[in-house]
């Protein structure tokens, strides 16, 4: 049988020149990672990959710590990532740690949505161990399979033979593609390299990458929701941006984790130059960026500097933004207010994922930083313009407390905190609904939505909630066990990851996320 040889790569190879792998055949390239993580390599990496001449893969990893969701939405989050690539790559679930404790139910419901989505059938990324475990019966009637295991951790290179063990690969004979080593060392490349064959030919390889039939339209499955188009500013979408990130406690100050590749936290000059590259500015999206990069590089997206001297707060315009070359930077936002990051819960640099006060990524008051200001840094004045999906939403409301006397609560829709035991849930027009606490089990039904009303207003007794219930199956639900991910999505009482279970969570770990949607 004709074999090929190839390497899968995520960010951390950013320094990778595909023409320069002379010895290299394929290359499968990470795109995305639940719904938050788009690998910032991957457009760079898969064009390149292309104008080489070598195949190229595209591959998702399955609930990203963080940013994980469901199955249909990751699949929906991918395929609209790789569209430019449809036809021209493989693609690929790569369903490994956290991932494998959703169960093979999870994995074909992603498969069978990008299927839907693309037209193209993607293949199943996992070790051998999990495909043992698990029952893939279901997934391997359709979809082949790229299996990963390794012997030892010793450099080698390309190998024509490389070893598996005796035990097979569960449901599939075969796998399509081998992944037989992570210490690769290859020529074109200095640092070590996932190393793979894939057994088959160049035909064999792009009769994977095309179309089965016609491609069925893809919706927003992220949000479930009826889509128009519209145009709006660069500015306006990246003022939003900020706005967005400042109300979400998902996202906290970190100078260790301030990147997409490295966590979902950031630090103020990070937090800027996210904002402005999902706009659609040209700013950089890797190598050396804080505060000091700052000015040239805005300069060289477009932005004007103005000496802050010459602006002052009263001159400031929505999506401007203040910078201090040394120190500090934040977006103004309009109405006397800015957005930024602030600094972590430990009155450091660095803390726990996510915003654990509410004041680490956050909107406040405009003022003069202590330093000063040196420069205003603004848009370009027409902002050009991107196109965007505004939705017709079906979210419901909610909120959450993780304070055992449920004074405090969390803002409409913010999930949880990361790490902290959610103790009460408070939900809007879903009828019945219900929790279980570590220290009085399932607790009465609850119908109302009131957070000052800790009777009757809404579920929980102080102690952890350990389980949720909503009894109507028109709404989808799901919680996150403390520090882990999202478990599978209830609808009403039905669990879609196949469980059997009637509940949100496992009665057993305290949950630190709660989430709610229309069905």
């Amino acid at each position: 049988m004709a074999t090929l040889d190839g390497i899968d790569i995520a960010s951390y190879q950013e320094s990778l020149v595909p023409s320069k792998m002379t010895t290299t055949q394929f290359i499968i390239v990470k795109a995305t990672g639940g719904i938050g993580y788009k690998n910032p390599c991957f457009k760079k990496h898969a064009d390149a990959t292309l104008k080489a001449g070598k195949l190229l893969g595209c591959y998702h990893y399955a609930r990203e710590a963080g940013c994980s969701d469901t199955a249909k939405k990751e699949a929906a989050y991918f395929a609209e990532a790789v569209k430019p690539y449809i036809g021209k790559a493989i693609l690929v679930l790569d369903f490994e740690a956290d991932a494998v404790n959703m169960g093979a139910g999870w994995a074909k419901e992603w498969l069978d949505e990008v299927y839907r989505l693309t037209g193209v059938k993607p293949l199943l990324y996992s070790y051998k161990s999990c495909l043992r475990a698990l029952d893939w019966s279901a997934v391997a009637k359709t979809y082949k399979l790229w299996a990963a295991q390794y012997p030892d951790y010793s450099e080698t290179g390309y190998q024509k033979s490389p070893w598996t063990d005796s035990y097979g690969f569960g449901a599939w004979k075969n796998p399509t593609i081998y992944q037989y080593t992570s210490s690769g060392k290859i020529a074109g490349y200095s640092g070590r390299l996932d190393l793979d064959i894939f057994y088959g030919d160049k035909a064999a390889w792009q009769a994977l990458a095309k179309k089965a039939g016609a491609v069925t339209k893809a919706v927003d499955a992220v949000k479930k929701a009826v889509t128009k188009t519209q145009t709006v500013s660069k500015v306006e979408k990246m003022a939003s941006a900020a706005e967005t990130y400042a109300k979400d406690d998902s996202h906290g100050y970190s100078q260790y984790r301030r990147f997409p590749d490295q966590g979902t936290d950031f630090d103020c000059s990070s937090l800027m130059y996210q904002c402005a590259h999902e706009a659609g500015y040209s700013v950089p999206t890797s190598g050396t960026r804080y505060t000091g990069t700052m000015l040239a590089h805005f300069k060289a997206a477009g932005f004007t500097a103005l000496p802050f001297s010459a602006v002052g707060l009263s001159g400031l315009k929505r999506g401007d933004i203040l910078l201090n070359v040394e120190n500090h930077t934040e977006m103004a936002i309009g109405g006397g207010k800015f957005a930024g990051a602030h600094i972590a819960e430990t009155g450091g640099i660095d803390g726990n994922p996510g915003d654990q006060t509410g004041n680490e990524i956050s909107i406040c008051n405009a003022y003069v930083y202590i330093d000063g200001w040196d420069y205003v840094l603004r848009p370009p004045a027409d902002g050009g313009t991107t196109t965007t999906t505004t939705t017709t939403s079906k979210a419901v409301a909610f909120r959450v407390s993780t304070d055992a006397i449920g004074k405090t609560w969390l803002k409409k829709g913010v999930t949880g905190k990361a790490g902290k035991a959610i103790r009460w849930i408070a939900i809007k027009g879903v009828g019945k609904y219900r929790v279980c606490t570590r220290t009085n089990g399932w607790l009465p039904w609850v119908t109302k939505f009131n957070v000052k009303d800790l009777e009757n207003g809404c579920a929980g007794d102080g102690s952890e909630i350990i389980g949720v219930q909503i009894e109507s199956e028109n709404y989808r639900y799901a919680v996150r066990p403390k520090n882990k991910g999202w478990y599978s999505d209830m609808v009403g009482l039905t669990d879609t990851g196949g469980s059997g279970d009637n509940f949100a969570g496992d009665l057993a770990n305290a949950i630190d996320g709660f989430r709610v949607s229309k069905a």
